[in-house]
């Protein structure tokens, strides 16, 4: 018996363990098909079925959004304002980023959920798959001679024209059928919109009669499907109404003829062909309706109001743009209801009510050709004679039914203080201005979730009563330093995302109208770009409410990097700075121009974990290094804002620039390190920290050093004194000469507190002093705010300082942080170059502006001929101070003044919105 039992308990085990292995294989294969499904991590073009995402509703729209581009300075700056309105649309709309790889690194938290982000992983990919357009064309009858070498012909194309793509719109719901599965509808529309609280204006009727809806602003007397916004049934005979249009279904012949210059490219706009096609439909119902909001007409009053973006619903569900109805509504009304205001609008939270609806009789329209029509500059004239139908009006919704055309008044909800709202913005015209710089002042999921749109860029609106904290740390690093690990490979997860513009020129397409276009765009999450020399993994030892970071920059010149012994001077300088620093946190970015291997050999071992460098170690300093091939100068502001955003605790030093010959003095870590300690709870302050320069002596750096070399006379109060420069105007440019110049104040006033602070006990400070260093100090932050008026224009241009800066990463405003929405324009690159924007945008958005007694920095013969080891005396463009803006040459100084304008413009319109709170009291009493 018991040999029989044990036979049995060996077949019952064997059972067991082919079983097991049975479970495995089966998981096995179904990972293995989740990974291949995945487009993400496979290369496969196909998603999984998306039915899920419906979430029990009966209707869910895809929209596609087609994106190309050669790399991240294709991205537009405005990405990130897309994503965040995106989200408030969950509830039935995802969003469709289909790109050529430029989009991987937004893959991930940078976008809500319903953003979803497509891989083709490279341009001829997606070029293969823009060629399904011609499936129905046998291979042998391509005219390239097969489909894959027009895929590569459009890939030349793509490149050289990139605005061809959107002649595929009225296509996309064909070519990338595959992503619609468990959709009910698809459409198109553009990332220069910002998304109000969309499924709120998209009616029943509209996702169950009709087979295509296009959203206007208004021009309905042209009878075309918005490229903005249009959304159809996803079903086989809509999805292929597109086909009558030859220029897609006949690519090849048309491409082939363009390439061989039998003849030219006119793009093929689908609001032309399309809509035409359309309209040749007598089975098909479309409805043409008036609900969007654009920038095309200046007499808008979001051109004079603005246009004001806020969250409403529980959770903050959706999202709301909204604007003042007439020029004679009060800005500051719509200001005070953007927080919360809409939940509190019965007839707006009555999900059934229609925010806008047809009312009387649907009237027919005579609908015949007009030749010689032409009502859109954009679409081709022989499309316009069915397109422009002048018996239409504003106020009517449009819509072709079975062959039928027929137009009916609408009506929109009536809002108190005659205040609109849209389901989308289309900014068209201000998205060709707008920079990085420009759209940083809010923040998804913080907690400021109300802003300001405006051609200059975002202004926030701060709530009356803030209903959650701000989920953000107060340093710009913004991360938990107890996580902080300097010596795991991912370090750059860690770091900021953001992404800083190194070089700028003037925009080639479209050249009209002249705006920047950044040439040379990295990050610290760059790896080809940026080498990461030390990781400073003694920052989780850190207390980021009372410590203070100081942030370095040192740009190395290609004279300089071609013979490494020109390296031991300008690490000497930086030894100064490390040193007198005492082991506390700081921030190093370095560029080395047309590096060397020698070159790179000896900063690495120089700047790495291991150095002896510094007394302290560099255990506690965060290196960052561009080594460039080229030759060129990069922008020294891009460099301060990577080293800014770097900064792990919430008080920074920033503005040293190595190559400039400056040290700090030997107690500048101390009395920074005392404000930090007693600004604990006071927010928003700025302490400006005075440089000087020696003549003819040496100095140890010392606050009585220092006023005995200026008792003797060797002491300047610029730089520019010490190192002129005679441009080949004949003059050196330089304001700094100038009595009135807001920086000889600065200079007064500290030699004042900091005497007082020298003599202790045995200088007092009656009442009268005090009062008349607070006005010195009135004096000095109202000369900044002053800088911005249009008459100091060129004052500002030749500010001839670059300010050393302690700072405040809080703002003045709960919810503001400093490294979001005040930073350096990098394309102001050159060394004198709006050297004091920064500093009069901290004065008029309402920081407190100081001098940290104390504190200095100093040039003398030694620090100078430190820098300038191994610098001919003439070098790349951008290393010397005549060199201007020089980004930008004087043929194109109307970009200058463009971006000048803008930054000097949205201070003030943001002082303004600012100027009375509830109570009425003024910002500080500055503004």
């Amino acid at each position: 018996r018991r040999p029989n039992r044990n036979r049995a308990a060996l077949r019952s085990s064997s059972i067991l363990k082919i079983a097991l292995l049975l479970v495995i294989i089966i998981l096995g294969v179904a990972l293995l098909f989740t990974y291949l499904s995945n487009p993400q991590a496979s290369g496969n073009q196909k998603l999984p079925t998306l039915s899920n995402r419906l979430g029990g509703h009966k209707n869910r729209i895809a929209i596609i959004i087609p994106f190309v581009g050669e790399g991240p300075e294709a991205v537009p700056p405005y990405l990130e304002l897309f994503c965040a309105s995106a989200a408030g649309s969950s509830s039935l709309v995802d969003f469709l980023l289909i790109h050529n790889g430029v989009l991987d690194e937004y893959h991930g938290d940078k976008c809500p959920k319903n953003v979803i982000f497509i891989s083709l992983q490279n341009m001829n990919d997606f070029s293969r798959a823009l060629v399904k357009v011609v499936d129905e064309v046998d291979e042998g009858d391509i005219k390239f001679g097969s489909k894959e070498k027009l895929a590569k012909a459009l890939t030349k194309l793509i490149d050289a024209y990139p605005y061809i793509m959107v002649e595929f719109k009225p296509a996309l719901g064909h070519i990338f059928s595959d992503y619609l599965k468990g959709y009910t509808h698809w459409g198109y529309s553009d990332l220069d919109i910002l998304f109000g609280d969309l499924p709120r204006f998209i009616t029943d009727d509209e996702l169950t009669e009709f087979d295509i809806v296009t959203y206007s602003f208004g021009d309905q007397s042209r009878l075309y499907l918005r490229g903005q916004f249009t959304f159809h049934k996803n079903n086989q005979k809509i999805n292929q109404l597109w086909r009558s249009c030859t220029y897609l279904t006949h690519m090849d012949e048309r491409f082939v003829d363009i390439m061989s210059g039998n003849r030219q490219l006119h793009f093929e706009s689908a609001e032309g062909c399309y809509s035409n096609a359309i309209l040749q439909q007598p089975d098909i119902k479309v409805k043409y309706a008036v609900k969007a909001f654009t920038d095309v007409r200046e007499s808008d009053t979001m051109y004079s109001h603005g246009l004001y973006v806020s969250s409403g619903g529980r959770n903050d569900a959706y999202t709301l743009v909204f604007k003042a109805g007439n020029a004679d509504s009060d800005g500051k009304s719509l200001a005070l209801i953007a927080d919360k205001w809409f939940d509190m609008q019965t007839d707006y939270n009555d999900r059934k009510k229609p925010i806008v609806w047809e009312y009387g009789e649907r009237e027919q329209v005579e609908h015949v050709e007009n030749p010689g029509a032409h009502c859109m500059y954009w679409a081709q004239e022989k499309y316009q004679s069915k397109l422009c139908v002048d018996s239409l009006e504003p106020d009517d919704t449009v819509f072709w039914i079975n062959g039928v055309l027929y137009k009916q008044k609408h009506e929109k909800m009536q809002l108190p203080g005659n205040i609109i709202t849209a389901p989308f913005f289309h900014f068209q015209e201000w998205k060709r201005y707008y920079r990085t710089t420009q759209l940083t002042g809010f923040h998804r999921g913080g907690a400021l979730k109300s802003f300001v749109l405006t051609k200059e860029g975002v202004l926030p609106i701060f709530p009356h009563e803030f209903s959650r904290k701000d989920p953000r740390l107060p340093s710009p690093l913004g991360i938990p330093l107890f996580k902080w690990n300097g010596v795991k490979k991912d370090i750059r997860k860690q770091l900021p995302g953001h992404n800083y513009c190194l070089e700028s020129g003037p925009r080639k397409k479209p050249a009209t109208p002249p705006a920047p276009k950044c040439r040379k765009l990295t990050s610290w999450r760059d790896k080809e770009t940026v080498e990461i020399l030390s990781g400073a993994p003694a920052w989780t030892q850190l207390d980021m409410q009372a410590e203070v970071t100081m942030v370095l920059t040192l740009q190395i010149q290609a004279e300089q990097a071609a013979d490494s012994s020109n390296l031991s001077p300008i690490l000497n300088l930086l030894a100064m700075y490390l040193n007198r620093w005492q082991g506390q946190p700081s921030v190093l970015v370095i560029h080395v121009a047309a590096a060397t291997p020698e070159t790179i050999s000896k900063l690495r071992a120089k700047l790495g974990p291991g150095s002896d460098l510094s007394y302290y170690g560099m255990d506690t300093c965060l290196v960052g290094a561009i080594f460039s091939r080229e030759s060129k100068v990069f922008s020294r502001k891009a460099l301060l804002n990577m080293a800014f955003d770097a900064a792990p605790t919430r008080w920074v030093l920033s503005g040293f620039e190595i190559e400039r010959g400056i040290a700090i003095s030997q107690d500048t870590a101390f009395f920074a390190h005392r404000v930090a300690a007693s600004r604990d709870i006071s927010t928003g302050s700025v302490f400006i920290v005075p440089q000087f320069g020696v003549v003819n002596e040496e100095n140890d750096f010392t606050i009585p050093s220092l006023f005995k070399t200026n008792k003797g006379g060797n002491l300047v109060e610029t730089l520019s004194q010490i190192d002129r420069e005679i441009c080949n105007d004949g003059e050196d440019n330089s304001l700094m000469d100038g009595k009135d110049h807001v920086f000889m104040e600065v200079h007064d006033l500290w030699m004042k507190l900091t005497q007082r602070l020298v003599a202790g006990a045995k200088m007092s400070s009656d009442e009268k002093s005090i009062e008349e260093e607070a006005l010195m100090l009135d004096e000095i932050q109202l000369k900044m705010i002053s800088l911005l008026a249009e008459k100091n224009h060129y004052d500002l241009f030749a500010f001839d300082v670059s300010p050393i800066l302690l700072i405040d990463n809080l703002g003045p405003r709960t919810g503001i942080l400093t490294s979001d929405f005040v930073r350096e324009v990098e394309e102001f690159g050159g060394k004198l170059c709006y050297n004091g924007l920064r500093l009069s945008q901290l004065a008029t958005y309402g920081y407190n502006i100081n001098v940290l007694a104390g504190a200095f920095g100093l040039s003398t013969p030694t620090t100078r001929s430190y820098a300038a080891s191994g610098i001919p005396k003439k070098s790349s463009l951008g290393t010397s101070r005549c060199d201007g803006c020089f980004f930008f040459d004087e043929e194109h100084e109307e970009i200058l003044e463009s971006i000048s304008k803008d930054e000097r413009a949205r201070p003030a319109k943001a002082a303004l919105l600012w100027i009375h709170e509830e109570d009425g009291t003024k910002l500080h009493g500055h503004t």
